[in-house]
């Protein structure tokens, strides 16, 4: 039952409790539809606000995954951009050598062709040096491998390589001793010659022991280690030349012996040999030196070879058997190279007596007619190596004996006319060989020394060579008797196989990763056939970079396309939870104002009560 009384209006505060929760109802409604939030406070929401600040940040973290995406996508554009050139500079380098290696062509117009090349070259230098996105240097292969940050932690890292595929594996001309001791004998070890004897693919070579009376071949890996191959019974070999003499694809060994005979053993190819020697004559004396070339141009290989200070020939006629060993010059070491430039091979002898290096022209029928020669200092026992020096299409001839090396110049005339160069200094040794070692295109050269060091002095292309680089820990280089380079462990460098009565021994040239370009040779027939496939190797290189940008970019895009679409349901997701329903609020805010209005009104009538009840009393 009612209870009507003057000191309680029960109705009155009833009413201002209602007009109260209106009145802050409507306030809510104001402010949720000012901001368009529905949680302007913890207090609103305490758990939904945790839950969409977190959305937030993924959603922060989203936004900032796709600016590093697009960074990334940008930055492996202009490196595609630029292997695209490469590619273009390239295949034109060898169109030019294609058009080199063409035999109609005279040296004015190759020479015309060398100097593009060579401006091409630069470029392609230039852009791995100059392709740069952020200060950073992308094609010439030095940058690390890049992540694209596109989430939290490592497990969101995105890995990708730029310009690691540009790079070539090359040598540095620093060696390591190998373990090589594969036919280790206490012989007199003379001579050795590096080929592949059993058609592997990998490089073997063959050792003349003159004390033990043997030929021993060894069959590399392919990894830097061999196995002991056969054991051919030759008294007295003291030099030997590996090449195909019967034309039956296989290599074969020819051999001078102590008593001057010149036997040719015919292999296997399974790295033996097959039946007895042929000897092919002797000349009564020790061969000191013996190699083989085609110098009547017949396809097949003849003999040249050094004997008391006379050089002599023995031609092939083609079936595995030779014609009478015939003298042909005076000296002592020879060297065989094209001098005047006329197709047909020569050779140049030292003659200590005389201090000169003698030319011998070659007539392209295995006859020679003297040529120029050119006054030396390195006299009698000199170490003679043929090679092009200063890259100009002509064979140069280096000289060394003791501490100095001297580069005898080529002036590429008709007579191979030659000019002594500057002495250069090296650690007292001995020459062993002439080749590229740091690949770079230049000839350079490697000697051995009296206290187990190797070194090399590298060309610079002009003719002359930097100061020497000394590889110590290189075993027992001092001892050795004889030395041969070629790729023992196919990573695209040149070793050395030293012959040591103490054990063979390999020295492994340390290799590098590197991008640029050598230098791009294409000035003579033979030097542009040469570099095809150097070129083709490159234009696979850069094709297979473009890939691997291709398919990061393309990874990327994906990325991309994922976080544009994982943005997009994060925000959905937080506004759920964080932003006003507008057309509830503004139903509520109706609402709200009518309560209001409803409660100040019914709080009127509800505080005349005290006066109903007066009326009465009356």
């Amino acid at each position: 039952m009612a209870l009507f009384s003057f000191n309680s209006n029960v109705s009155s505060l009833n009413t201002q409790r209602r007009l109260a929760e209106s009145t802050r109802e409507l306030g809510t409604s104001f402010e949720r539809l000012s901001s368009g939030l529905r949680i302007n406070r913890a207090s609103d929401d305490a758990a939904g606000l945790s839950v969409a600040n977190s959305l937030r940040v993924d959603r922060a973290v989203a936004n900032q995954a796709i600016l590093n995406a697009n960074d990334a996508v940008s930055l492996l554009a202009i490196a595609e951009g630029a292997t695209e050139s490469l590619s273009t500079i390239l295949i034109r380098i060898r169109e030019l050598a294609t058009q080199s290696a063409n035999g109609n062509l005279s040296n004015p117009q190759r020479d015309a062709l060398q100097s593009e090349a060579t401006a091409l070259r630069d470029e392609y230098n230039r852009l791995l040096g100059d392709t740069k996105f952020n200060n950073l240097t992308l094609l010439d292969g030095n940058l690390a491998s890049l992540t694209a940050q596109v989430g939290y932690g490592t497990q969101s890292a995105i890995a990708y390589t730029v310009g690691e595929g540009l790079g070539e594996t090359v040598g540095t001309g620093s060696f390591d001793e190998a373990n090589y001791n594969a036919t280790k004998t206490s012989g007199g070890k003379s001579a050795i010659d590096v080929g592949d004897l059993d058609g592997d693919g990998n490089l073997d070579y063959v050792i003349a022991d003159s004390s033990a009376g043997r030929v021993y071949s060894v069959m590399g890996n392919g990894d830097g280690t061999s196995t002991s191959g056969a054991a051919l019974a030759l008294s007295g070999a003291t030099q030997i030349s590996l090449a195909d003499m019967n034309g039956d694809s296989t290599l074969d060994v020819v051999t001078g012996t102590s008593a001057g005979n010149i036997t040719i053993n015919f292999g296997n190819g399974s790295g033996g040999f097959v039946g007895l020697a042929t000897l092919l004559g002797s000349t009564g004396a020790a061969i000191n030196q013996i190699e083989t070339y085609d110098f009547n141009g017949d396809g097949d290989l003849d003999i040249i070879y050094q004997y008391s200070g006379i050089i002599g020939i023995a031609l092939s006629n083609g079936m595995g058997g030779y014609g009478a060993l015939t003298n042909v010059g005076a000296g002592n070491q020879f060297g065989v190279g094209d001098f005047n430039g006329d197709g047909n091979l020569d050779f140049a002898t030292t003659q200590g007596a005389n201090n000169i290096v003698l030319i011998e022209l070659g007539n392209g029928s295995g006859s020679f007619t003297a040529g120029t020669s050119t006054a030396t200092s390195a006299g009698k026992g000199a170490t003679l190596e043929i090679g092009d020096i200063n890259n100009d299409g002509y064979d140069d001839i280096v000289t060394q004996k003791g501490t100095v090396v001297r580069m005898l110049q080529n002036d590429g005339t008709s007579g191979a006319t030659f000019t002594e160069g500057a002495a250069i200094s090296m650690t007292s040794g001995t020459l062993r060989s002439l080749g590229d070692f740091n690949n770079d295109g230049y000839l350079d050269l490697f000697s051995t020394h009296a206290l187990n060091s190797a070194s090399i002095l590298f060309g610079n292309g002009e003719g002359g060579f930097s100061n020497e680089t000394i590889s110590t820990g290189t075993g027992n280089v001092a001892t050795a008797t004889a030395g041969a380079a070629g790729d023992f462990n196919n990573d695209g460098a040149l070793d050395v196989i030293m012959a040591n009565n103490l054990g063979n021994e390999l020295l492994v040239n340390t290799t590098e990763k590197r991008a640029t370009l050598k230098v791009i040779d294409i000035s003579t027939q033979a030097a542009a056939l040469s570099e095809l496939d150097y070129l083709d190797q490159a234009l696979q290189r850069v094709s297979n970079e473009q890939g691997t940008l291709g398919a990061a970019t393309s990874r990327l895009s994906s990325t991309l396309s994922e976080l544009f679409g994982e943005r997009e349901y994060l925000a959905i997701a937080e506004s759920v939870i964080r932003d006003a329903d507008i057309a509830s609020e503004a139903a509520n805010l109706t609402r709200n104002q009518i309560l209001q209005e409803t409660g100040a009104a019914v709080l009127a009538q509800a505080n005349q009560l005290s006066s109903i009840l007066l009326s009465l009393l009356e």
